[in-house]
């Protein structure tokens, strides 16, 4: 498994198995640190925010609506245009990870 996350201070963390100071923040370090290894993660590289934004509105979509939802081919069960906001940049984000 390979991770890949637009904080590199947490990258930093978890790459180098260095827990935050701060108590609250050592516990969610913790618990992402056990499922890591449980998972066998191999790599942690940082992404720029700027070629994240279609992970940032998914996460703003499921923090407004409260909801977990999945995007399946079918296209049943959500309004037209439902995930356009998500997909837009999609190209863009994935573009230096595509080969050739």
């Amino acid at each position: 498994l390979h991770v890949v996350g637009d904080s590199m201070m947490i990258i930093k963390q978890l790459d180098g198995r260095r827990p935050p100071l701060a108590a609250h923040l050592a516990r969610l370090y913790w618990h992402c640190r056990v499922l890591a290894d449980y998972c066998r993660v191999e790599t942690w590289t940082h992404h720029y925010r700027t070629y994240n934004k279609t992970a940032d509105a998914l996460v703003n979509m499921a923090m407004d609506t409260h909801a977990s939802k999945q995007l399946a081919d079918t296209g049943r069960g959500l309004p037209p245009g439902h995930w356009d906001i998500a997909l837009q940049n999609v190209n863009r984000d994935i573009g230096e990870w595509q080969i050739g």
